[in-house]
C-alpha cells in the first residue's frame, strides 16, 4: 500500500511517500507567485504525485488555529487546493491531530519540532531533512502506524 503524507503550507508543501511501511521518497515543493498561482501549483503537484506513484491513501495534519488569521486563511486555501486534487484523483484524506502525530513518532504528544526532526532522522537514517519534510514523514508514519499499512 502506498501512502502519501502531506505537510500543507501556503509557501512550502512537504511530502513523503511510504510503500508497504517503508519510506520511499520525500521532499518539498516551494510555491511562488500570487496566491492563486500557488494554489494551482499545489493542486498540480499533488495530482501528479498521486498519479505517478499510484497512491492508495493520503494523510495530513488537521488544521489548527494559531494567532495569525491571515496565515490561517492562506493555509486553508492551500489545503483546499490539495483536497481538490485528491478529490479529482478519487482519494480521500485521513487527518491527524498534531499531538497524535507527535505521539506516534516520539511517544510524546507534546514533542518539539526539534524532537520530531531528530526522530525522523534517526528512524529513517537520514542526514538531511527540512522541517516541512520531517512533518510530512511524521504524518505518513503516523498513518502507517495507526492503520497498520
Amino acid at each position: 500500500m502506498r501512502i502519501l503524507g502531506i505537510d500543507p503550507g501556503s509557501v512550502i508543501i512537504g511530502y513523503a511517500i511510504f510503500n508497504n511501511g517503508s519510506l520511499l521518497e520525500f521532499g518539498k515543493l516551494k510555491l511562488k507567485g500570487h496566491q492563486w498561482e500557488r494554489a494551482f501549483k499545489a493542486y498540480d503537484f499533488v495530482f501528479n504525485v498521486v498519479e505517478r506513484f499510484g497512491i492508495d491513501e493520503v494523510a495530513m495534519e488537521k488544521i489548527f488555529y494559531g494567532k495569525n488569521v491571515s496565515s490561517l486563511i492562506k493555509l486553508a486555501e492551500a489545503r483546499g487546493a490539495i483536497l481538490a486534487a485528491l478529490g479529482a484523483c478519487g482519494i480521500g484524506v485521513f487527518e491527524y491531530h498534531p499531538s497524535e502525530i507527535k505521539k506516534a513518532l516520539t511517544g510524546n504528544g507534546s514533542a518539539s519540532k526539534e524532537q520530531i526532526i531528530w526522530m525522523v532522522k534517526n528512524l529513517f537514517s537520514l542526514t538531511q531533512v527540512s522541517e516541512d519534510e520531517a512533518d510530512a514523514i511524521a504524518v505518513a508514519y503516523c498513518h502507517v502506524s495507526m492503520r497498520g499499512c
